[in-house]
């Protein structure tokens, strides 16, 4: 699939309405989906959602592989490394 990198503004109402639809279904495969999408656009957010889920020490969460994946991810580009810094 091929996205178009050009700018464009999504409509509030048409968003309003998928995430009322997800709410009310609790469709988390779609709700996933989009968090997805966001995330390989803005590596900042997907790094401070990363940064969360250490600092919850969540038990159904990998943690051990999230730290190894994050590591993964700073070797690419290490402009977040200050989020983890403190528990280095």
């Amino acid at each position: 699939m091929c996205r178009d990198t050009g700018y464009y503004e999504p409509r509030d109402d048409v968003t309003t309405k998928v995430v009322e639809e997800m709410f009310e279904k609790q469709n988390k495969m779609l709700m996933g989906y989009y968090l997805k999408m966001a995330y390989q656009d803005d590596q900042h957010t997907y790094m401070n959602d990363l940064y969360w889920v250490l600092q919850n020490k969540f038990e159904d969460v990998d943690l051990k592989a999230v730290e190894s994946h994050v590591e993964e991810l700073l070797l690419i580009d290490d402009s977040d490394r200050y989020l983890f810094e403190e528990d280095e």
